[in-house]
């Protein structure tokens, strides 16, 4: 059933996602001023325009603690209608007749009833689409690399990199409008938080198979600006599907700073040839992204020139090998999403997933800030806003067994209910500190022998307070992971 609700979950970030940075900008600019170009052709400048205003909005309102649901609302709906009735003529005069117009072009729309045929209209557009081989494999490529991106994500609550982690905490803070270090990696990702109604960290795990489908898309559509060609397009998607597949370790390759950066320096590129004002503000959301040009960047601009490369030398072949080679293409991307859906990541290396789903079913079962988790740093992303959490590294040195022990003793902590989290079997990769941790535990978190006592210890302590006080028991336990539940 978990992961029936991580689906629908993923429909929601998804939802959320293109209706914010792709429905609502194409639509408000049709229907403000702009009809002479099709639909599709106002995709990717609406996007750099709705991801642009994010990042600023967002930024700005973060640092005043206002990112919050009824503020960002309020501030993305007033761009809309700037975008959609712009009271300003080329020349740069100030004039309120396009706005005007428009509005009362909208009221005579509906006194005559259009609105009702809308979604009559709407259907019989769908139902009159006819799709080209072409733009049929292009689609199944789409559908292949979101579900081959979202495997690990919907079964599986935890994450595999420390930037991650990161990020999901600096949403997560944003959201809960605490004080918030900008990080254009998750700035654009709150308005779909709001929307969608998911917390922060959840929205991280899940937006990274969206933000992986936009990649695919930005490396099409930056060939098919230099190209023109369909089949060109369909060969950059699916080498920069691949590419992570064909190079990554056993573990999957998560979404992350330098990965979304590449998106906008791929717009940035497609907009070379005649925006240059949008591939400056591509440009811009990449550096704000991050500030390196890494692996990623160069790699889809390596798909993207070997995909113009490959058609051209492809153009010099006989006209019926085209067709065999397009054939042969499908088939190997089609092979690769099949060996990723395949892959199994081993729990950890950060954090046991066990560890990671009783965060979720505490938050759940448990109401808001009544509850308390003892653990390594690395939950706190998924209970920030929602419970309290105390390190275990500091936890372990500030009480003993014996202390705990003693009749009457209880806890300096205004909650109701705490979990103590024990690794059994402390995991074997687990040495990178999690963020926040003071410099006095890194022994605890630089060295194998040091996790082990830091476990060691914090078995000890609960197993004390099971012994001594009443309400303490076990929550959850598995072969390498347990959970403490003491009543306070």
């Amino acid at each position: 059933m978990s992961s029936l609700t991580n689906w629908l979950e993923l429909l929601r970030v998804l939802l959320a996602f293109g209706a914010l940075f792709a429905g609502a900008p194409v639509l408000a600019v049709r229907v403000g001023r702009r009809r002479d170009r099709a639909w599709h052709e106002e995709l990717a400048p609406s996007f750099l325009r709705a991801i642009l205003f994010a990042q600023i909005s967002v930024t700005i309102l973060g640092q005043w603690r206002l990112c919050l649901p009824g503020m960002m609302t309020f501030v993305y709906l007033a761009w809309l209608l700037v975008l959609a009735f712009f009271p300003f003529r080329r020349s740069g005069a100030f004039s309120w007749s396009p706005l005007r117009g428009g509005f009362l072009g909208w009221l005579e729309r509906m006194e005559r009833g259009a609105h009702r045929n809308w979604f009559r209209r709407l259907a019989s557009r769908l139902g009159s689409l006819r799709f080209s081989p072409m733009a049929t494999l292009f689609c199944l490529l789409i559908a292949g690399v979101l579900f081959e991106r979202a495997q690990f994500p919907v079964h599986n609550y935890r994450f595999l990199e420390q930037r991650t982690y990161a990020r999901a905490l600096s949403l997560q803070t944003l959201l809960s409008g605490q004080p918030w270090e900008p990080d254009g990696s998750v700035a654009f990702l709150a308005p779909v938080a709001f929307l969608s109604g998911l917390d922060g960290a959840t929205v991280v795990r899940l937006s990274g198979p969206v933000l992986w489908v936009v990649l695919v898309l930005a490396a099409g559509f930056c060939a098919l600006r230099y190209s023109g060609s369909l089949p060109v397009a369909y060969l950059a998607s699916g080498l920069a599907a691949s590419w992570p597949l064909a190079t990554a370790t056993a573990l999957p390759v998560e979404t992350g700073a330098p990965e979304i950066a590449a998106i906008f320096w791929l717009l940035a590129v497609a907009a070379l040839r005649d925006q240059w004002h949008f591939a400056l503000g591509s440009a811009g959301i990449a550096v704000f992204a991050d500030r390196s040009f890494g692996l990623p960047v160069i790699g889809m601009l390596l798909c993207v020139f070997a995909s113009l490369l490959g058609w051209k030398l492809a153009q010099r072949l006989p006209r019926f090998v085209q067709p065999l080679l397009l054939t042969a293409g499908a088939t190997a991307f089609a092979l690769a999403l099949a060996s990723g859906m395949a892959r199994q990541a081993p729990d950890g290396p950060l954090q046991y997933e066990a560890a990671a789903r009783a965060v979720n079913t505490i938050a759940r079962e448990f109401r808001r800030n009544e509850w308390l988790i003892v653990s390594p740093g690395h939950e706190v992303p998924a209970l920030i806003g929602r419970g309290w959490h105390a390190e275990l590294s500091e936890f372990v040195t500030a009480y003993s067994p014996a202390q705990v022990s003693q009749p009457g003793f209880k806890f300096p902590y205004e909650v109701k209910n705490i979990f103590l989290f024990v690794e059994k079997r402390p995991l074997a990769h687990a040495s990178l500190a999690p963020s926040g941790v003071t410099s006095q535990s890194e022994y605890f978190y630089g060295t194998r022998s040091g996790r082990e006592s830091l476990e060691f210890q914090a078995a000890a302590l609960a197993a004390a307070c099971v012994k001594s006080q009443p309400n303490a028991s076990i929550y959850y336990e598995d072969a390498d992971f347990l959970v403490y539940h003491i009543v306070q």
